[in-house]
């Protein structure tokens, strides 16, 4: 954790945050990561956890990690295997001990500087939920054409299953207010891509409905795991989702 000198005007118990990154074959970017977030963190005057969760340590990310003077702030949890991005934040969230705990993706196709947007929007509204967007009309994305359309046609089929009020259910960039998390943690099932559909599924079947959408600055930097397969496994998963709602 880091603490450093507060303003007198700021909140503690808002600005105490855990931010889990989840991270599988990330070894190339992993070191600029990690640095980008801490930058970026330390430019709030807060306290704050990064906790970086190796979801299968096939590249040595950990390793290359631990190595880094730099970044022994960073807490390291590493997983037997690849489990899927939701079991890793799971994992994550069962460890973070901050009272807004989010996260936010590895591989340097999100920009950091939307964090600090983040919990403004969720300070200022008093905000469940802030949840990163594609579609918020100050966001700047990047994005090759099959991308954009996977991303409007999954709204589109989440929209007319679920009905919930977020235009973009899947940036990875969220952040909770921790009650939200402990009380949603017990019933989260899904292990993949459509975990981020799930979070808000399941915080509006509890009532966690203040949900905020912030800009983000999305560069699509080629090295993603979303490919076909991982395309019909969320669409399996989310039409489970579906009758396990209903």
């Amino acid at each position: 954790m880091f603490l450093v000198a507060l303003p007198a005007w700021y909140n503690l118990t808002y600005m105490d945050l855990s931010l889990v990154m989840p991270s599988f074959k990330q070894a190339p970017t992993i070191r600029e990561d990690l640095r980008n977030l801490t930058r970026t963190l330390n430019t709030l005057h807060i306290l704050y956890e990064i906790i970086l969760v190796v979801d299968g340590n096939i590249d040595s990310t950990a390793e290359i990690v631990r190595n880094e003077n730099d970044l022994a702030h960073v807490r390291i949890e590493v997983l037997s295997r690849n489990y899927g991005k939701g079991y890793a934040l799971k994992h994550g969230f069962s460890k973070a001990h901050g009272n807004i705990t989010g996260f936010i993706d590895a591989g340097g196709d999100i920009d950091y500087s939307c964090v600090p947007v983040m919990l403004d929007l969720m300070h200022f509204s008093n905000a469940d939920i802030v949840i990163g967007s594609k579609r918020h009309p100050l966001s700047v994305i990047t994005y090759p054409i099959v991308r954009r359309l996977y991303s409007v046609l999954y709204q589109i089929i989440n929209q007319m299953l679920f009905h919930l009020h977020a235009r973009d259910t899947q940036v990875g960039a969220k952040v909770f207010r921790k009650e939200v998390i402990e009380t949603i943690l017990p019933h989260i099932q899904i292990n993949r891509f459509a975990f981020d559909l799930e979070l808000l599924v399941l915080a509006r079947h509890f009532r966690y409905t203040h949900i905020i959408e912030s800009p983000v600055k999305i560069r699509h930097a080629f090295r993603s795991t979303i490919n076909i397969r991982s395309v019909l496994e969320t669409l399996q998963d989310t039409i489970k989702l579906y009758f396990r709602e209903r």
